[in-house]
């Protein structure tokens, strides 16, 4: 799988209450945001630009 780098703004506080999540989970805080954004409920499954091949 081909990973790209996001960058992102968070106040100080907020970094460390993430990271400070990651590590009681046991993950990175990519492994915790990836597990966030694919667990969460989105409207439209099928992700912007993709293209069904069904048929």
């Amino acid at each position: 799988m081909n990973k790209i780098r996001v960058n992102i703004s968070l106040d100080k506080d907020t970094a460390e209450r993430l990271k400070q999540y990651a590590f009681e989970q046991h993950k990175t805080v990519s492994q915790v945001i990836t597990d966030w954004t694919w667990n969460a409920k989105v409207k439209y499954s099928q992700i912007r630009g993709q293209m069904s091949l069904k048929v």
